[in-house]
């Protein structure tokens, strides 16, 4: 997919005309949904973006969310090296609460 926009200026300010892969609409969405995460979400979310799209990807999302190149390259780094399946965790809590139950059926 090529990507190609057009540029207007708004006050001085340069501004997209049109959409690259989203709809505008959907990239002030994007935008407001990557400022309610934390650092590592937000890194992720941008980098799972990216990879969504493919080439030249890493530089869209970024433009949208207003983050670097290199936050979005370090997301895609970090979803890629995410575990395939589930792990299980048991807090330490449950834990603790299974080591009772046990403790109680041994009597």
């Amino acid at each position: 997919m090529q990507m190609k926009y057009s540029i207007v200026m708004k006050n001085n300010i340069p501004e997209r005309e049109e959409a690259l892969f989203y709809t505008l609409d959907i990239e002030e969405n994007m935008r407001r949904f990557y400022n309610s995460l934390n650092e590592k979400d937000s890194r992720r979310y941008a980098g799972l973006e990216a990879l969504k799209i493919g080439h030249g990807g890493r530089n869209y999302i970024a433009d949208i969310l207003g983050c670097s190149r290199h936050t979005v390259s370090r997301g895609v780094k970090e979803v890629a090296g995410l575990p395939k399946k589930k792990q299980n965790f048991v807090s330490a809590k449950k834990a603790e609460d299974v080591s009772l139950i046990r403790k109680h059926m041994k009597k």
